[in-house]
């Protein structure tokens, strides 16, 4: 039996809509209270925390962090706070928005991405006659003509993908555990066609060992290959996904098309109902044009 404490920050995270936000969520927690694990964190620790401290965690990750990732960290922590203020744990939020204020992210994205030619570079450098290189191959193809985040990545099954006329679709569990469909290239799914066809997992990417693949995993991928390409720019598994939107709209694709393909959580109310259209005949995918 887990202590009271420790179910109660359980049934928080449970509250959450998505794995990913859960284990995100968990990870910042610890990271604020200096903990390895949620069962560290005692209800004292919770109730005595101060306003001063707060301030104190957010100007240090002001100083070491992105604006975005920030606005992340002290989102998970204040709805933490705001958890217990609910079920009268708690008078009041130390983290409230109108005490500690998170910073404002900008809509320009800072993120930086791949040109073309480093695009079809990176995708050289996985040796396709091993069965990892296959893997690699696979997914980083997916991950620049799909624009999928990682944590989608390494939840994607066998069967998730489906048919839609003459095209290649894949359900993926987005933010907020919201299941969306997405088109997928015919040369992405020969690819994960491929690689699959060795195992028998319903688990799309695995790791050496035979079991699902974590988002560190895919995070190494990617600097393995882009360490090997020579590409000496920041990139991480979220510049593919900037990556895939770039390439999109040079390749000729509308705007409307590629918020739509990416399932950017803003569109305007014209997009919403494009969205629900779901065109797979004229889609951002169809745009991107690489020569691997």
């Amino acid at each position: 039996m887990l202590p009271a404490t420790a179910n109660k920050l359980d049934t928080f995270l449970a509250g959450q809509l998505s794995d990913h936000t859960r284990r995100a969520y968990a990870a910042d927690l610890c990271g604020f209270f200096g903990v390895g694990g949620m069962e560290e964190i005692s209800l004292d620790q919770i109730r005595n925390v101060t306003l001063d401290q707060v301030v104190i965690y957010r100007n240090f990750l002001l100083a070491n962090y992105s604006k975005a990732t920030v606005a992340r960290k002290m989102s998970a922590l204040r709805s933490m706070f705001n958890y217990f203020c609910s079920i009268g744990m708690m008078r009041y939020n130390p983290a409230s928005s109108k005490l500690a204020r998170s910073p404002k992210v900008g809509n320009d994205s800072h993120t930086a991405g791949l040109t073309r030619q480093e695009a079809e570079l990176l995708l050289r450098q996985p040796d396709r006659n091993t069965l990892t290189g296959r893997r690699d191959y696979a997914l980083l193809l997916l991950l620049i003509t799909g624009g999928l985040r990682r944590s989608e990545v390494v939840s994607i099954k066998k069967s998730d993908f489906f048919q839609e006329g003459s095209h290649v679709g894949l359900a993926v569990e987005g933010k907020g555990g919201k299941t969306e469909k997405i088109k997928i290239q015919p040369k992405t799914y020969a690819a994960i066609f491929e690689y699959c066809n060795h195992h028998d997992s319903d688990t799309v990417f695995l790791n050496q060992y035979g079991r699902p693949m974590s988002t560190q995993a895919v995070w190494r991928i990617v600097e393995k290959h882009i360490t090997k390409a020579g590409i000496t720019t920041n990139i991480t598994p979220h510049s593919l996904r900037h990556t895939f939107v770039t390439l999109a709209i040079d390749g000729g694709a509308q705007l409307h098309q590629v918020q739509t393909a990416a399932r950017h959580s803003d569109p305007n109310t014209t997009m919403r109902y494009y969205r629900n259209k779901h065109n797979m005949d004229d889609n951002a995918v169809d745009y991107i044009h690489l020569d691997c």
